[in-house]
This record gives C-alpha cells, sequence and structure tokens, in this order.
C-alpha cells in the first residue's frame, strides 16, 4: 500500500471550479491574524442580551436552534457551542464574555446530534475539561445511545433524539461525521466507546464510499429513492468522510500498539480513494459537487482533513491558502465572514463560525514537519497528529504538523523548526536529498531522529549520515540535569533518553529513544505523560521557548527570504570574514548567517554584500575596508597574525568582532576573556571603551537581545565597545553574540541580540564602515 501523501498526489490537476474571487487579498501571516481578530469581535457583537447566540423567543427558528429548550428540541444550545467552539480555538476561554456564555451553555438540557456533538467538541477544546466531565459524560452516552446497527455491519445517527429517526432510512453521513467527532474527542477525555462500534463505523465509510472515491450525503441505496443532489459526491461529505476515518484509525488500529498496524485496512484504502478524489476535484471557493451548499462547513472540514492527515497540499492543491484567500475576499468591514449557503444554513453568524474555525486551526504553527523518505516513514502513523492535539490544548492555541518530502527545495521545509525522521530500515538518500538536508540544518533547523521500535539498522545509518554531514562532530548523549532542554518545559523524567549532535553554539540534531512515537500515537497522556513532556520539550527549546500563541502562522518560513528574488542592486560592499584554528565550528558556527545577511542587505537595501573568507595574513591583498571575527572558546592569534591585523587596521580597516553564541550565564566566556588579553597586551587595559556616539547607531535606540542578564526577550541599547586607532573606532567589539543572531534561530544557548537586532546592528556598523550612505 502506497503511503497516503503519495496517493493524494499521483493525481493530474482538475480544474477547481472555483467562483471569482470578490477582491484580492494577500495571505500571509499579517492579513490572516487580522481576519481573525476581526471575526472574534463580530462574533461577540451579535451575542444576545442574555451573553449566548441562540434564541431567546419570538418565532421558531429552524436552523440550529428554535424557541426554547425542551427536551426534544433537537438543535437548542447549537449555535452557541458552535460560537464558543470557534472562540475557544481562537485564544478567547479566559474572555469575560467566554465565560459567561460558557456558564449559560453547560447549564442546558441538549438533545439532538449536531448539538450535543458541538457541546462535546467544546469541551474537548477546553484548556480544563474535566470541569464538566459530568456533562461530558451524560453528553457522550447520549451520542452513543443514538446509534442504529444497519443490516450490513455498520451503524448510523439520525438528527432526532433517540429512540427518534427514522429506522428506514439510509445512513446519513453527514450526522455519522458529528456522532465521529463528538465520541472521538469524549474518548480522548477517557470515556469508553465500545471497540465494535468504531469497527461498525469503519465498516459505515467503506461500505458507503462511491465508486469514484467520494462520499455522498446518502451512500446507495437500491430499496430508497432520493434526490439526486443527496447522491452526488461532494468536497462536504467527502472531507467528512476522509476525517472520520482518520479518526476512527485513531481509536482502532493505532490503539494496537503494532507498527504499520493500519495498512491493511478498510479505513486506510478508503482514505487513499479519498484523497484522489480531492486531488482531482478540490475547489477553494465552492463545495465540490453541489455548490453553494454549505461551503463553511466544507472549508472546515478540508482544513480538518489537511491536519489529521499532514498534508499542505490536496494533490498539487495549496488547499489553506487557497481557501483563506476566498474567506479573507468576503470578510465585510464588521469582521463578518458570509457565504451564500441559503437562508436555512443561519447565516453569517454560521459562516462566521466555521470560518474562523478554519482560520485558526488551519494556520496554526507548524510544530513538526515529518519526513517521507523511501523508507518505512510512516509506521506509527498517528504519532505526531496525537502530540499536536496534545500540546495545543496545553497551550490554548491549535498547533499542526505536516508531511514533506525531500522533492521540494530545502527552503521549502522552513515553515517548521524540527524535521522529524522516523523508521525501523536504515536510510537511504540520494546525494541530492542529503545535501537537501544539511541545507535545511544550516538555514536554522534541527533534524529528530526516531528509530521506531529502537531498530539498530536505522539507528546505525543515523549514526553514519551525520558523519558524513560533520565529520567533527560525534553523538553525545544528553544529561537531562544540566542540558537545558531538560527543564525547558518540565523537568524531563529520568526514563526519557536522548542523544545531540551540537556544535558548541547549536544542537544540529537529536536522536530519540525508547518508543516515545507508540505513545504519541496512542494518546497515552496519563501512563505515559513523560513522553508528551519529551515532544513538548523539543519544541519549546528549537523556539526557544516561545509559547504557541508567541509565533506566526504556518505562512511564515524562517528562510524566506532565500524564496525571494531581491531586485537588482545599486550599491555593493565586500566583508571580509577572518578565518582561525582548525575548527571551522568555533570562526563559522552558522556558516549560513553571512548569507542571509547578503540577502537581507539586497532585498531591503537593493546592496550586494560580497563575503569572502580570508586568514589574517591576506586581509591587506583582500583590499577591504571591513572584516568580522568571531569565535567560540579561546582566540588562539599568533603574534604574527595580530601583526597582520593590526597593520590593516592602521591603513583605515574596520573589524567588528563578537563573541559567538554570547557569554555563558553568569561567565565571561572564554573568547570574551582571550580577546580582552589580547587587546590589553598589544593597545594598553584601557584600550576598548564603551562605543559612544557611532554615526552607525544614530536614532537607533533600543534593539532585541534573547537570553541576555537572565531575560530571555529584552529591548535593549547595543551593548558594544570600541578600540580606537588615531581617533578613529577601529574595533567595535561585543560580548554578547552578533553572529547566531544573524541568522535568525532562537537558540536557547545563545545569549545576544535576536535576529532583528542582529542584522540591523551588523548592517549599520558594516555600512558605514564601508562608506555606504545608510537609507
Amino acid at each position: 500500500m502506497k503511503s497516503l501523501l503519495t496517493l493524494a498526489t499521483i493525481a493530474a490537476v482538475a480544474a477547481s471550479g472555483a467562483a471569482q474571487i470578490a477582491r484580492p487579498v494577500a495571505v500571509n501571516d499579517e492579513t490572516v491574524t487580522k481576519a481573525i481578530a476581526g471575526a472574534v469581535k463580530y462574533l461577540y457583537s451579535i451575542a444576545n442580551n442574555e451573553g449566548h447566540w441562540d434564541p431567546t423567543g419570538g418565532a421558531p427558528d429552524l436552523t440550529l436552534g428554535r424557541g426554547k429548550p425542551s427536551s426534544t428540541d433537537r438543535r437548542w444550545g447549537g449555535k452557541t457551542a458552535l460560537v464558543l467552539y470557534a472562540l475557544a480555538t481562537a485564544s478567547q476561554q479566559n474572555d469575560a464574555r467566554f465565560k459567561k456564555a460558557l456558564e449559560w451553555l453547560m447549564a442546558q438540557e441538549m438533545v439532538g446530534t449536531y448539538s450535543v456533538s458541538l457541546r462535546l467538541q467544546l469541551i474537548h477544546q477546553l484548556t480544563r475539561p474535566e470541569t464538566y466531565r459530568r456533562i461530558m459524560q451524560r453528553d457522550a452516552k447520549w451520542i452513543l445511545s443514538g446509534a442504529r446497527p444497519m443490516t450490513n455491519g455498520g451503524v448510523k445517527w439520525d438528527y432526532l433524539p433517540p429512540p427518534g429517526g427514522n429506522a428506514n432510512r439510509s445512513c446519513d453521513f453527514s450526522a455519522a461525521n458529528y456522532a465521529v467527532l463528538a465520541l472521538w474527542a469524549a474518548g480522548d477525555e477517557r470515556f469508553e466507546v465500545p471497540a465494535k462500534l468504531w469497527l461498525a463505523l469503519e465498516k459505515t465509510y467503506a461500505l458507503g464510499q462511491n465508486a469514484d472515491g467520494g462520499w455522498s450525503y446518502y451512500p446507495k441505496n437500491p430499496k430508497r429513492r432520493e434526490s439526486p443532489q443527496h447522491r452526488a459526491t461532494t468536497g462536504s461529505m467527502t472531507t467528512a468522510g476522509i476525517a472520520s476515518l482518520y479518526l476512527i484509525i485513531d481509536r482502532t488500529y493505532a490503539r494496537t500498539g503494532r507498527l504499520g498496524a493500519f495498512r491493511r485496512s478498510d479505513a486506510y484504502a478508503a482514505i487513499g480513494r479519498g484523497l484522489k478524489w480531492m486531488a482531482d476535484h478540490f475547489s477553494p471557493a465552492n463545495n465540490t459537487g453541489r455548490p453553494r451548499w454549505f461551503e463553511t462547513y466544507y472549508f472546515y472540514n478540508c482544513e480538518r482533513v489537511g491536519a489529521a492527515g499532514g498534508m499542505k497540499f490536496f494533490g498539487t492543491h495549496d488547499w489553506f491558502r487557497g481557501i483563506a484567500r476566498t474567506l479573507l475576499s468576503r470578510q465585510r468591514p464588521n469582521g463578518s465572514i458570509p457565504y451564500t449557503t441559503g437562508s436555512s444554513y443561519g447565516g453569517a453568524m454560521i459562516d462566521t463560525a466555521f470560518a474562523l474555525l478554519f482560520l485558526t486551526k488551519g494556520s496554526a504553527p507548524i510544530i513538526f514537519n515529518k519526513l517521507q523518505h523511501g523508507g518505512d516513514w510512516d509506521n506509527h502513523l498517528r504519532d505526531l497528529a496525537g502530540l499536536t492535539d496534545w500540546l495545543a490544548r496545553q497551550s490554548e492555541r491549535p498547533a499542526n504538523w505536516q508531511v514533506v518530502n525531500l522533492k521540494v527545495a530545502p527552503e521549502e521545509l522552513t515553515d517548521s523548526r524540527i524535521l522529524y525522521v522516523a523508521g525501523l530500515e536504515a536510510l537511504s538518500f540520494t546525494a541530492e536529498e542529503k545535501a537537501k538536508l544539511k541545507r535545511y540544518v544550516d538555514l536554522g533547523g534541527t533534524l529528530v531522529f526516531h528509530p521506531d521500535g529502537g531498530r539498530l539498522a536505522f539507528h546505525q545509518s543515523v549514526r553514519k549520515l551525520l558523519a558524513e554531514f560533520w565529520p567533527t562532530l560525534e553523538l553525545s548523549n544528553v544529561d537531562l540535569r544540566t542540558h537545558p532542554i531538560g527543564k525547558i518545559y518540565v523537568p524531563l523524567s529520568p526514563r526519557v533518553r536522548l542523544q545531540q549532535l551540537a556544535t558548541p553554539t547549536r544542537v544540529l540534531a537529536f536522536v530519540v529513544y525508547g518508543n516515545p512515537a507508540s505513545a504519541w500515537e496512542r494518546r497515552q497522556h496519563h501512563s505515559a505523560k513523560f513522553f508528551f513532556d519529551l515532544g513538548a520539550a523539543l519544541h519549546y527549546y528549537v523556539n526557544d521557548r516561545a509559547a504557541l500563541r508567541d509565533m506566526p502562522t504556518k505562512l511564515t518560513y524562517f528562510a524566506e527570504p532565500f524564496n525571494r528574488e531581491p531586485p537588482v542592486p545599486v550599491r555593493a560592499v565586500t566583508l571580509a570574514r577572518i578565518a582561525h584554528g582548525d575548527d571551522r565550528h568555533r570562526w563559522d558556527p552558522e556558516p549560513a548567517a553571512m548569507e542571509l545577511l547578503a540577502r537581507k542587505l539586497a532585498i531591503r537595501r537593493r546592496v550586494n554584500c560580497r563575503v569572502k573568507d580570508v586568514t589574517p595574513a591576506a586581509l591587506e591583498a583582500a583590499k577591504v575596508k571591513v572584516a568580522h571575527l568571531t569565535g567560540v572558546g579561546a582566540l588562539a592569534l599568533s603574534a604574527k597574525e595580530w601583526d597582520a591585523i593590526d597593520a590593516w587596521l592602521k591603513a583605515g580597516g574596520t573589524l567588528i568582532v563578537d563573541q559567538a553564541g554570547g557569554p555563558p550565564e553568569g561567565k565571561d566566556g572564554e573568547f570574551d576573556a582571550s580577546f580582552r588579553k589580547l587587546i590589553a597586551a598589544r593597545y594598553g587595559e584601557d584600550a576598548l571603551g564603551i562605543l559612544v556616539g557611532h554615526p552607525a547607531l544614530a536614532g537607533l535606540g533600543k534593539v532585541g537581545h534573547r537570553n541576555v542578564m537572565g531575560v530571555r526577550r529584552k529591548a535593549l541599547a547595543p551593548r558594544l565597545e570600541s578600540l580606537k586607532i588615531v581617533g578613529r573606532d577601529a574595533v567595535i567589539y561585543s560580548r554578547y553574540d552578533i553572529t547566531c543572531g544573524l541568522l535568525g534561530n532562537p537558540n536557547p544557548l545563545v545569549s545576544g541580540l535576536d535576529g532583528d537586532g542582529a542584522h540591523e546592528v551588523f548592517t549599520r556598523l558594516l555600512l558605514t564602515a564601508a562608506g555606504v550612505e545608510l537609507n
């Protein structure tokens, strides 16, 4: 069986049938964040006088609530449950208005598959779902009681409360979808759903799948005559079917603990056929198969499929960007996102709630990218799905994971700081694929390897691969008592075992042992919580403790400047980088840092910056005005080498120096001590002084620093020193890191300027020293 991603990408591109976009909009972190804020504001603004969104009286409302609550009102509370679910995903749980509406909703006696399902999904989304455990148990039992066995071995639900419903009606895949969502959410809160029910649901979806690979509102039933519209394959029902099958796999094959158990299942095969249909028929503007019918529900289901399967594309379609562009183009000044769905659907409120769910969940940060490689990369199909879902709930903001491959440029992998590589058998990559992996790390990414089941062949291939990439570095055991990762989230259990491959300033790769993937996939939040803590620690480590709410959306690439074509330069500078010692990692700790500096200079200032590596002896011959010297550990320049630097300085050169990685906590650092000693010996004890009044820093003010004086993030004036020669600032020195900051990698091992601060300070110093006017 081919992987799901392969099945999803083999289809040719089909016409999308997209409707004309109302107005062109850019889809980026800024516009999506603004749209989310507008939708939140709108939903709060239309709450009724009691603070919720269900009718308070008057004419019956037949959409998602009517009249007043009663034991037979199948939709009472549904509107409020949906809106609160959307607001909860948008980090609104602490808002007083949210709390008031939540209190009202939890006091209601609710029936009806849709309404009760939405309340269960809301409870599951809450930070403290255990507060409403009694309600959750009651609602889940109600949903269970509505299951109706079918003669083919499947199971169905109807809208009406049990024992209502039409016993002769075919399975309604819309109601079944909501039942699956409800039971999955309750199961994640330790409500026991019978295993045979999940297997019956699997059969229902497998037998009800149409020949073209999609699903319709009703499955084929020769004994009943339904309207053609209800028999047609639609995007909304196909995405609902695929997403439901992923959840069914969560509760069946993923729980066995057997590697790859899902591959022979009917659910997996049906998902593959469904994804093939989506690759061929995806539309970012209409519910394919039935346009102008429940479109925002279809959009939300697209997000659920993408998130559940970790898919960035349906075939060649970027589903999030396409649909987000549609929704943003329809948003009105009051924040609502109405769509043409018919008055019976619920209007702008329901559309906006589903749109908000799509935008908040779909744009959530990518915590992990999982590499689809030539081997058995998906033995645990649902490992990262389980981990990211847990992490999102701890953080009160959605999180995503994604499947990627090495067919794309390495810059395309940089929407996540972690590239997770798992398998049983030995890894095998082509030379081109190896180059892409190493480039990803050079750009600021971190590799995380996991030998499924502790398989030795995989582990040995990882050691071989890392040795090929970085022959002077070795894998070493991580001491959780002293390493930052051991306490960056919570103190990690001694049962966690990690190895790392690291330079003096950054971890390039981790190898994770034990069986965390199985625990994540089986959602063993309690019995194996230490493995979930490990997953969170990996995230917080590579992002330097950044909370999910502070992270950019999935639309942001940390290597974004490399994805843009710079304008034609109008000026040029040359920067010499001084090579010294035998260990390149100590004088060039971030190989892509200067490359990124040059790319940003080209984009932002139209300056062509040429960087060349030179030895001290070659400085004069290089004919450069500016040079950069950095290092980790003691600086060991011979007298002859410093003589060459001194002669170049006295001839008018400017040397920018920084201690790569900055000072260790509570210490000055070896590089700092050795550099000061060298300067004092040659120029005198008081030669270095605070840099004051330099023209490059005029009007700069404070810039971002990280991990300085015990504070993770802080705005400070640049902390620079200067060595004057003939009244000129010939050497400008920072004991805090600038070099690693130029790469913009959020590294907890680094103390110094952050990405923006490092670029601004270094750029000003470089251009001023080179005689290029700042603009």
